[in-house]
C-alpha cells in the first residue's frame, strides 16, 4: 500500500502505451483505472482524480475537456452528489480568477460544491494577499480580495505546503515521507504571523484540510445524501419485495395449502369465469346445437302419416335420430370444459399499472373474464401493505398441481357422460313408449266419428304427434343434473397436494430473496454509519412514503 502510487504510474504508462495508436496526445480516454482500498479507518467514498487542464497542445487540450465533461454528466446521472476540489498554485502572482480550473468551475456552475486549495505557499510572493484571497479580507495596503482575482467558493479555501524532499530515499519510504513533510508543512505556517493566523483558523494544512472534507462529507451524509439515499432504498425495497409478493410462491407448506386451495375455489366459484362457460355451454351446445338439431330433424314429423306395418320401423328411426344427434355432443362435452378450466387454473395474475410508480391492480385474465385483487387501482406501497396483510398465491408456479386437478376434472366430467349415454338411452326408448309422456300415435280408426262406410285401407294410418319442446326440456334436465355443479369444481382440490413450484420460479425466488437482503443489508449499514435508530428511521420512511406517494 505505501508505494501503491508506483502500481498505478506503472498501470498508466502500460495504457499509454497500448493506446499509442489511438492517441497522439497521451490521454487515454477510454480506459478507468479503479484503485479500491479496504481499510476500516476509511471513509466510504469515491474519489476520482481527473487530468489536470491545459491549453496546449491543442488536442490534448480537447480531450482533456471532454474527460471532465464526461464526469460531469456521469454524476449528473448519478444524483448529482460529487463534491470537487481545485488546486490553485500559490507561488508568484497568484490570482484565482485566471486560473483554468476556476474558469471550469465557474462554467459549469460548481461553484457551491468545490473546496479550493492553494498550493505551493512557500513560493507565495505576499501572505498578506493570500490570507486575502482566502478570507475575504483586505489587505493592509487596501487592497479587496476582488482586486487581487478573489473567487469566492461556499466550501471555502485551504493553504498547503507540501515541498518534495530531496533525499531519494524518500521515493521509497512514502510513510516517512508523508510524515516529514507533514511536520515541515506545519513549521512552515508558524513562521509568518499573517500564515499562524490561517492556521489559528484552521485553514492551513493538509491537516485542515482534510477535517474540512471531512466535516463536509458527513454533513451532506447527513442531510441532502441521507435523505435521498434512503428514499432510493426504500423505492428499491418496495420494488423487489412487490415483485416476490407478485410471483407468488409461497415457501411454508401449511400456508401455501391454505393458499393453493383457497385460490381453486375462487377461481371454480360462482363469481369466477366457470359461471360464464357454462352459460355458454347451455347457450352453444345445449340449446344452438342439440335442441335445434333435434327440432330440425324430427319436424318432419309435424306433416307425417305412417301405414301401420311400418310403425316399429318408424319409431326406432325416432331413436336413432335422437342417437345420432346427441352422440356428438357428448363427444362434445368433456373437451368444451377441460381445456377451458385448465386456461383458468393456470392463468397467471398479472400487474397492470399506469405508470411506474402510480397506481396498479393485480388482474388475471381467465377466459373471457378479467378478475382484480383489488376493487380500486392502487399506488404500490398500498397494494404491497394488502398483499402482505392476504397474501396470494399464483397457481401457474404449481404446475402439479394444476395438472392433477386438471385430470381429476377430466375424469368428473367423464363419468359425468357416461351416466349422461345411459340416460339419454333411456330417453331415446321412452320417447317410442306406448305410454309416451312426449310421442302419441294417433289411429283414426278408433275416432267415433269415423264413417261407418269408409274404405278399410283407409284406417290402416297413423299419425305421430310429438311434444317436442317437452321432450327437449326433459333432454336439458339431463344436462344439467349430470353436468358437475359449481360446488363440485369448489372441492376438486381436496386429496391433492400441491408440491413444489416451478424450477424457474423458485430460482426467481432465491434471487429476488437474495437482492432483498442485500437491500436491508445496505439499509441498515447506512443506518449504523448515521447514527440512524429505529424511530427516527421509521419516522424518515413516513416522510418518505408522503412526499413519493408510492
Amino acid at each position: 500500500m505505501e508505494n501503491g502510487w508506483v502500481w498505478v504510474q506503472n498501470e498508466m504508462l502500460r495504457l499509454v502505451k497500448e493506446q499509442a495508436d489511438a492517441t497522439t496526445s497521451g490521454i487515454v480516454t477510454k480506459k478507468i483505472i479503479v484503485l479500491m482500498v479496504h481499510r476500516p479507518d476509511v471513509p466510504s467514498i469515491d474519489l476520482v482524480d481527473l487530468p489536470g487542464l491545459t491549453t496546449m497542445p491543442v488536442d490534448k487540450a480537447r480531450e482533456v475537456q471532454a474527460v471532465l465533461k464526461r464526469q460531469l454528466e456521469e454524476d449528473e446521472r448519478s444524483g448529482a452528489h460529487g463534491m470537487y476540489l481545485v488546486v490553485v498554485p500559490g507561488s508568484g502572482d497568484v490570482r484565482p480568477c485566471t486560473n483554468m480550473a476556476m474558469r471550469f468551475v465557474e462554467d459549469n456552475n460548481l461553484r457551491e460544491k468545490t473546496f479550493g486549495v492553494f498550493s505551493k505557499c512557500d513560493q507565495a510572493a505576499d501572505s498578506d494577499a493570500l490570507q486575502a484571497l482566502m478570507t475575504g479580507k483586505q489587505t493592509s495596503d487596501g487592497y479587496s480580495p476582488e482586486d487581487l482575482g478573489a473567487v469566492g467558493l461556499s466550501k471555502g479555501w485551504v493553504a498547503t505546503m507540501l515541498k518534495p524532499l530531496s533525499d531519494p530515499m524518500f521515493d521509497v519510504h512514502n510513510f516517512e515521507r508523508i510524515h516529514i513533510q507533514q511536520m515541515e508543512e506545519a513549521d512552515f505556517f508558524k513562521k509568518d504571523p499573517i500564515l499562524q493566523s490561517l492556521s489559528a483558523d484552521e485553514l492551513t494544512g493538509i491537516g485542515a484540510l482534510v477535517s474540512r472534507l471531512e466535516r463536509e462529507y458527513s454533513d451532506y451524509l447527513n442531510t441532502t445524501w441521507k435523505k435521498g439515499a434512503m428514499k432510493k432504498i426504500f423505492q428499491k425495497l418496495v420494488d423487489k419485495e412487490f415483485e416476490l409478493c407478485v410471483l407468488g410462491v409461497v415457501t411454508e407448506p401449511c400456508q401455501k395449502d391454505m393458499l393453493a386451495k383457497k385460490e381453486v375455489e375462487r377461481r371454480l366459484g360462482p363469481d369466477s369465469p366457470v359461471h360464464e362457460l357454462l352459460g355458454r355451454f347451455l347457450k352453444d351446445v345445449l340449446r344452438d346445437s342439440l335442441c335445434r338439431q333435434i327440432r330440425f330433424r324430427l319436424a318432419y314429423l309435424l306433416d307425417a302419416t305412417w301405414d301401420v306395418y311400418d310403425l316399429l320401423a318408424k319409431l326406432e328411426e325416432i331413436t336413432k335420430i335422437i342417437d345420432d344427434v346427441t352422440e356428438p355432443v357428448l363427444a362434445e362435452v368433456a373437451p368444451f370444459f377441460i381445456q377451458p378450466l385448465q386456461n383458468i387454473l393456470t392463468a397467471e395474475s398479472m400487474v397492470e399499472s399506469d405508470g411506474p410508480i402510480s397506481s396498479l391492480n393485480i388482474v388475471t385474465t381467465m377466459s373471457r373474464a378479467r378478475v382484480s385483487l383489488f376493487r380500486e387501482r392502487q399506488p404500490k406501497r398500498a397494494a404491497l401493505k394488502k398483499i402482505k396483510e392476504s397474501p396470494f398465491i399464483q397457481l401457474s408456479q404449481y404446475r402439479s398441481f394444476t395438472d392433477a386437478i386438471v385430470l381429476k376434472c377430466k375424469l368428473i366430467f367423464e363419468d359425468a357422460v357416461l351416466q349422461l349415454r345411459g340416460d339419454i338411452e333411456m330417453l331415446s326408448q321412452r320417447i317410442v313408449d306406448v305410454d309416451s309422456p312426449w310421442l302419441q300415435i294417433k289411429s283414426p280408426f278408433i275416432e267415433t266419428t269415423a264413417d261407418p262406410e269408409s274404405s278399410v285401407n283407409a284406417t290402416l294410418t297413423v299419425k305421430p304427434c310429438l311434444d317436442v319442446d317437452a321432450f327437449l326440456n326433459a333432454l336439458v334436465t339431463v344436462f344439467l343434473r349430470r353436468i358437475p355443479a359449481l360446488k363440485e369444481l369448489q372441492r376438486v382440490h381436496v386429496g391433492i397436494t400441491v408440491g413444489i413450484e416451478e424450477e424457474v420460479a423458485a430460482t426467481k425466488h432465491k434471487q429476488l430473496t437474495e437482492e432483498i437482503n442485500l437491500i436491508k443489508a445496505a439499509r441498515d449499514g447506512i443506518c449504523r454509519a448515521l447514527d440512524i435508530g429505529d424511530e427516527a428511521l421509521a419516522e424518515l420512511q413516513k416522510e418518505l412514503d408522503a412526499e413519493a406517494n408510492f
